[in-house]
């Protein structure tokens, strides 16, 4: 209603008029900061939560599975990890020295996995010049038809020395029960067998 007044011939009262439309306009832009710091406080712990599940999510997704009944003393023995870049062989360095593991001198056999079993089980025989303390392992599982039904790697913590044999028992890859490995005891019900390749990705052995 005061908008309408004219008071162009009173400089006084135009002065007058405008200061409380000033002030009121002050407090509102105090009001307006104030509410953005209060969001800004509220909103900040959530985003931290956000990260932190988002990084939780992604180291385990990264994760391996692990086995075995022995877990690797490190502090007195001299371990090199050696990853296996070509398909018959590994090599390594240490003192400026290259050094070559042939693949076919670490072999898988005996594998079993009967349909009702919650584990499978094979021989890891290492004819390496070297004690091998831990291996990761890609294991294939594959129909008669040779078509993929399942891979995945999983870790062994297990030592194994040179000219030795162990046994290695992993948590079966079929938790419906449905499969049992072609060359195991035949069930009696219905089932589909399968055939497994076991190769070594990478080999921890003490030097």
């Amino acid at each position: 209603m005061m908008a309408t007044v004219h008071l162009a011939d009173n400089p006084a009262i135009f002065k007058t008029f405008f200061t409380p439309l000033n002030r009121y306009r002050m407090n509102n832009s105090r009001l307006l900061c104030i509410i953005l710091l209060v969001l800004t406080l509220l909103l900040s712990p959530s985003d931290i939560n956000c990260r932190k599940i988002k990084q939780s999510l992604k180291v385990k997704t990264d994760k391996l599975d692990k086995c075995g009944d022995n877990r690797i003393d490190t502090a007195n023995v001299d371990l090199i990890r050696v990853d296996v870049c070509r398909p018959d062989s590994a090599t390594f360095m240490k003192d400026s020295v290259v050094y070559s593991i042939s693949l076919s001198s670490i072999r898988f056999a005996g594998y079993d996995k009967t349909l009702t079993a919650s584990k499978e089980s094979f021989h890891a025989i290492n004819e390496t010049p070297y004690d091998i303390m831990g291996m990761t392992l890609l294991i294939v599982y594959r129909d008669m038809k040779d078509r993929m039904l399942h891979s995945r790697k999983i870790t062994i913590e297990k030592e194994i020395p040179h000219d030795e044999t162990r046994k290695i028992d992993i948590p079966s890859w079929d938790n419906q029960k449905s499969f049992y490995y072609y060359m195991s005891n035949e069930p009696k019900r219905v089932a589909a067998p399968y055939k497994v390749t076991i190769t070594p990705v990478s080999i921890i052995i003490n030097y």
